[in-house]
């Protein structure tokens, strides 16, 4: 990913292939059966958990997506970044 204004690197994002996504798929379906025993508690605590990583780095988040498309860093957080973590 790249600024288009400056053509500096911002981040270099990994991409998969079919056989990647049939590992994680496999991977995914290896983990239920542990995931499925799990109480909503101990699962609400890791999502909880995973969110505020989320939000942790919000700004950062919108900011890569103001310099990757030169949108106005107040849409790209309140639209992109906070709406979106709102679902």
């Amino acid at each position: 990913m790249e600024n288009p204004a400056t053509r500096q690197v911002l981040a270099q994002i990994q991409s998969g292939t079919a056989k990647d996504a049939a590992r994680a798929v496999e991977a995914a379906a290896a983990a239920f059966p542990k995931w499925s025993r799990s109480s909503a508690a101990q699962r609400q605590v890791l999502l909880r958990a995973i969110a505020q990583k989320i939000r942790d780095r919000q700004f950062d988040y919108a900011m890569m997506e103001t310099l990757n498309n030169g949108k106005p860093i107040t849409d790209a957080f309140t639209h992109d970044i906070v709406g979106r973590l709102a679902v």
